[in-house]
């Protein structure tokens, strides 16, 4: 890893040589061929700004040549380099013995890095996020080419631990920055209350500009393997979410902040709930179990063709889908029409630390001789006396009409309090939710989360009563170097919109 350089003095010199290039400096040098040089000083061009001892600007070309002490700064992050060569008009630029500094954590250096305007490239690259010396880990690569907002190769990566190498690959990887995808992750370790070990892997490829294909799989012991696949199209185009839909099988609610521990927060349920979607897909599930419902057998959906809308407006974050399936279930089979949706209200702060919640939600289906639905309205609100600490605690209540196809389709409990805690300390964070069935009058289901930052690990414990589940997480902490490169492929008005 390369020293920080120092930067340069301080500029007393202002002016603008065109209309996207200020300058500033000690010195501002007008030379012949419409070139300038600006000794210990700064080149603007948009949002980046280049300081260095000297920058050699030709005014023609629109190129520059910055020597010593060189530092480029943009919203992304900072880079320093003994040389940089860069075009303020095309934005690109190529800079030797290369250090980034992205956020407070990542730290990536290399030999050389050339960017043009959808592709960069580095060589001799090495990244850690641990201050250590020797750092806890370095990730090393001769070449990383990075699409930002797409992708990412890697050739031949080495990990090393403590300053030795633990594994060295013989492949190039490849990893997604697409947000509207997940990738090809790890199988997640669970383990159910009753015993039962197994495996969750989920994930999914981008296929196309706005086709995904994504697949599902649970393997627990002393149960038939459950597996699904999904073929997704979106017209929305650089959003930054996922564009793969639920299945309505899936534990209910999970975009909700009193019915997932996993939601961090009331903000991360509207983030969720309102990120702009327009999605198709076809796909199939087997062997599949209702998640967290009053009936516990197995149905098939050899066919299912679904569509998904989310959106903000007018300061609502909303999201429904119309789905047409074939759904067969252990003692009968139906060919249905299904909706399902929720709808968030504005959040108010009617006293001080204290924040409102609403949401409503729906489900419904029609089939030849026969339909079924419900609606519900989740109130409550949030107290935080402190930015560490947030208290919450709201109210469910159901109606339903009709009668069901499956008993899956009836909500757990129609009358319900739930209570919520978090704590979030510097590395250490706990958050608890308890759930009480008004109508059974019990509690039903208690969540907790606990998650530890060791220096550049991240490791998590989700443990879920209802439906029973442990999940292990474990993970490096390169989450800040992977939001930037996502969305930097994205325009401002789609980041404004995500």
């Amino acid at each position: 890893m390369l020293p920080p350089i120092p930067v340069p003095t301080a500029p007393a010199l202002e002016q603008k040589l065109d209309e996207r290039l200020a300058v500033s400096g000690r010195y501002i040098t007008y030379l012949s061929g419409r070139r300038a040089l600006i000794t210990f000083g700064t080149a603007t061009y948009g949002p980046t700004t280049v300081s260095a001892q000297q920058i050699l600007l030709d005014l023609e070309s629109g190129e520059g040549e910055a020597t010593g002490a060189v530092v480029l700064s943009d919203p992304e992050g900072t880079v320093t380099a003994e040389k940089l060569s860069f075009s303020w008009i095309d934005h690109t630029g190529r800079a030797e013995r290369v250090r980034f500094e992205l956020g407070l954590h990542i730290a990536v250096a290399a030999s050389s890095i050339d960017v043009q305007p959808h592709r960069w490239k580095l060589k001799d690259v090495s990244a850690t996020n641990f201050a250590g010396d020797p750092p806890l880990y370095v990730l090393e690569s001769p070449s990383v080419t990075i699409v930002p907002g797409r992708s990412a190769l890697v050739k031949k990566p080495r990990f090393k631990l403590f300053g030795n190498t633990v594994l060295s690959s013989p492949w190039d990887a490849r990893f997604t920055l697409d947000p509207r995808e997940q990738g090809i992750p790890l199988p997640t370790i669970s383990v159910r209350e009753d015993g039962d070990f197994g495996f969750r892997w989920k994930g999914s490829r981008m296929i196309g500009a706005q086709d995904a294909l994504s697949f599902r799989a649970k393997v627990y012991e002393n149960r038939a393997p459950y597996y699904g696949i999904q073929l997704s199209r979106s017209t929305v185009g650089r959003a930054m979410t996922p564009i793969v839909p639920q299945s309505e099988f899936d534990t209910p609610f999970s975009y909700g902040y009193f019915d997932f521990v996993g939601v961090d927060s009331p903000e991360a349920e509207a983030t969720s709930l309102g990120a702009l979607r327009n999605t198709y897909s076809i796909g199939t599930e087997w062997n599949r179990r209702a998640s967290a419902r009053r009936g516990d057998q197995l149905f098939d959906k050899p066919v299912e063709l679904v569509w998904e809308v989310g959106d903000t407006r007018f300061g609502v974050p909303m999201r429904g889908s119309l789905r047409a399936q074939r759904v067969v279930g252990e003692t009968h089979d139906v060919n249905r029409l299904l909706t399902s949706g929720a709808l968030l209200a504005p959040s108010y702060e009617p006293l001080p630390g204290v924040r409102t919640h609403l949401r409503g939600d729906w489900f419904g289906t029609a089939r030849d001789g026969g339909r079924y639905g419900w609606a519900n309205l989740q109130a409550g609100a949030t107290y935080q006396p402190w930015k560490e600490l947030r208290l919450g605690g709201a109210y469910l209540l159901t109606e339903e009409f009709g009668t069901p196809d499956f008993l899956e389709d009836r909500p757990f409990t129609n009358r319900a309090w739930h209570v919520r805690g978090d704590l979030t300390l510097p590395s250490t964070s706990l958050s608890v939710l308890f759930k009480y069935d008004a109508d059974r009058r019990r509690w039903f289901d208690t969540e907790y989360r606990i998650a530890q930052v060791i220096g550049s690990i991240v490791a998590s414990v989700t443990v879920r009563g209802f439906p029973d589940s442990l999940q292990l997480g474990l993970e490096l902490r390169l989450d800040e170097l992977l939001r930037r490169l996502e969305g930097r492929g994205l325009t401002p008005a789609e980041r404004t919109r995500s």
